[in-house]
């Protein structure tokens, strides 16, 4: 991280400036004291007349550099010697010395300091040297000729500034390190506002422990946004085959629920329809017995009937044995006529009558036998007729039985089909429930749908705006953000309100 961790910047050294100058404003307002006490306030304004001036020019000119920083060294250590010179010396005059030096720890610069040590080094040396000659009076209670007591003097003024220096030089080195530090986690704290958390620490840097605990931090942050920006990435994925595999869901209810109301309204048809075929096998089974009564009926008619045939055959044989005996009876009438004739025919005139008599008898015998010829042929053709018709009446019996036992088998099968069509009219009835049931069902999948869908949506909006909000913070490079375009992603802003109801909860609103 390229900060001003080695280099203070230069605002920070003008603000510097302007509050050394307030401490230099003092030091002229104590010396302007000291000289109206001692009568010396004609030295210390044509000391400020000559120095003041011209530090003012350099500071601005060159404010917040190093020339303006020793400048004001240069300026203070004047104001300290010019405090000694009006106090002759005096022990407590030295402290401001140290005290000024001390003030210039501000510009975080050990070489201010050295310059401000060099100035009332070089100082003590010529004024040592002055009252050495006696013209000047630094060292109270030591006389111009005790050389070794002013070489003294001077050696302990000398260490104590270079200690004192020493020290300061490192206190100031150490603010810098802390002003750096500071600096460097103020650009930090900016460049993090501003979405970039990629801010790189040298190894120097991280030696100290505040840069070292923000670096920690930096990288145990960047690596849950990075892991927060990979899960809304996915989030983001997931919500939008989500919503499509919703759309696909709810179109696929829809028809379905299109084939249900088709099946429904066909199952009514059938229902309809199966409980008129239900009536009508009643109705068929009731004509079947009713019919099949008949046919049973008409079976045992046509056995009576078949019982008189037979015992019309019978009449008609025993007919048949009547005219036979009848045959006889004309035949014996025939030949006792026959015999009478020839009787008849020996008495001569006497036997006349009784022979016409034979031969009305013969007479009346051959029509006899033909009359009974005639009836024995007609007979004979009924009693074929009668052995046809019993022949058709048994066969009729045979087939009315038959009929009979189909109409019984007939009338069996409506009763399964009766009992079948209201089973399968139950069972419709069912179906048709079940149907209903499934209609509602899919009312209430399809809403639960919307409502998913909803979800889903809000979902996918919630991860929009998560991953847009991650995409803030620049957690990687130029070369590693490259390498991650999936993670880059251009989403649209969330509506208002959405984002209201976002931030005003301080994390995306609860699911519903």
């Amino acid at each position: 991280m390229k900060t001003s961790t080695d280099q203070i910047p230069s605002t920070y050294r003008r603000r510097i400036d302007g509050l050394m100058w307030s401490l230099a404003l003092l030091n002229l307002v104590i010396c302007l004291l000291v000289g109206l006490l001692n009568g010396s306030w004609g030295l210390v304004i044509t000391f400020a007349l000559i120095a003041m001036p011209a530090a003012y020019l350099v500071t601005r000119i060159w404010p917040g550099t190093l020339l303006s920083g020793m400048t004001m060294a240069i300026l203070f250590m004047g104001f300290s010697a010019l405090l000694i010179d009006q106090t002759q010396g005096m022990i407590e005059a030295h402290f401001s010395i140290f005290i000024m030096l001390s003030a210039l720890i501000l510009y975080c610069d050990w070489r201010v300091i050295l310059a401000g040590a060099v100035v009332i080094a070089a100082h003590h040396i010529g004024f040592t040297y002055l009252q050495y000659l006696g013209w000047a009076h630094i060292y109270q209670g030591v006389t111009p000729s005790n050389v070794m007591h002013l070489v003294m003097c001077l050696a302990i003024h000398a260490g104590a500034v270079v200690v004192h220096t020493f020290i300061l030089s490192y206190l100031s080195h150490t603010l810098r390190q802390v002003i750096g530090d500071g600096l460097s986690i103020m650009t930090f704290a900016r460049l993090a506002e501003q979405g970039k958390l990629d801010t790189e620490f040298n190894q120097v840097q991280r030696r100290r422990p505040a840069i070292d605990a923000v670096a920690s931090m930096q990288t145990k942050l960047t690596s849950v946004l990075g892991e927060v920006r990979q899960t809304a990435a996915t989030v983001h994925a997931l919500s939008a085959e989500t919503t499509e595999a919703q759309q696909t869901l709810q179109q696929q209810a829809q028809r379905s629920a299109e084939h249900i109301e088709r099946i429904a309204s066909s199952t009514e048809e059938l229902s309809t329809s199966t409980r008129q075929s239900a009536a009508e096998a009643e109705r068929t089974n009731q004509l079947a017995a009713q019919t099949g009564e008949t046919v049973r009926q008409g079976a045992e008619s046509v056995a009576q009937l078949s019982e008189t045939m037979t015992n019309i055959d019978e009449g008609a044989r025993d007919i048949a044995q009547l005219l036979g005996e009848i045959d006889n009876i004309t035949f014996q009438t025939n030949l006792l006529a026959l015999n009478a004739s020839v009787e008849a025919a020996r008495a001569g005139e006497q036997g006349r009558g009784f022979a016409v008599v034979a031969n009305e008898v013969r007479g009346l015998s051959e029509r006899t036998a033909y009359t009974a010829q005639s009836i024995r042929e007609r007979v004979n053709h009924s009693n074929q007729q009668v052995e046809s018709g019993v022949e058709q009446v048994r066969t009729t019996g045979e087939l009315m039985q038959r009929v009979v036992e189909a109409f019984t088998q007939v009338s069996g099968r409506m009763d399964e089909i009766t009992t079948s069509s209201n089973e399968q009219s139950m069972g419709i009835d069912t179906l048709n429930a079940s149907i209903l049931e499934m209609q509602e069902a899919l009312a209430l999948s399809a809403s639960s749908i919307d409502s998913t869908k909803e979800v889903a949506q809000r979902l996918e909006e919630a991860a929009q705006y998560l991953t847009r909000t991650i995409n803030y913070f620049q957690l990687e490079t130029g070369a590693e953000q490259a390498r991650l375009p999936s993670q880059n992603l251009a989403l649209e802003e969330p509506k208002a309100e959405q984002r209201g109801e976002w931030q005003d909860s301080g994390r995306p609103m609860a699911l519903a």
